[in-house]
């Protein structure tokens, strides 16, 4: 499921759609990290803060972003842990 929301999200297929709609879908993809979401989210950030500077919209794919991070820590402790 989530693969086809990506696919009709994807920066450059979409990236013209509502700026408030794509940061809130940037949120939720940090949720559901796969392989393209990294890129998604640097690139709609990039472009949020290029061209919507005065905006909030780059908050919500910094926070999909700071949550893939979050994941792969915890991901990240639990194999170390299961080692020790």
């Amino acid at each position: 499921m989530i693969q086809l929301v990506i696919n009709i999200y994807s920066y450059d297929k979409y990236k013209y759609a509502p700026a408030y709609q794509i940061s809130q879908f940037c949120i939720l993809l940090g949720f559901y990290p796969n392989a393209e979401s990294e890129q998604i989210l640097w690139n709609y950030f990039n472009y949020f803060r290029e061209n919507l500077p005065n905006q909030p919209y780059q908050d919500g794919p910094l926070l999909g972003l700071i949550e893939i991070k979050e994941q792969k820590k915890e991901r990240f402790l639990k194999r170390l842990q299961a080692k020790t």
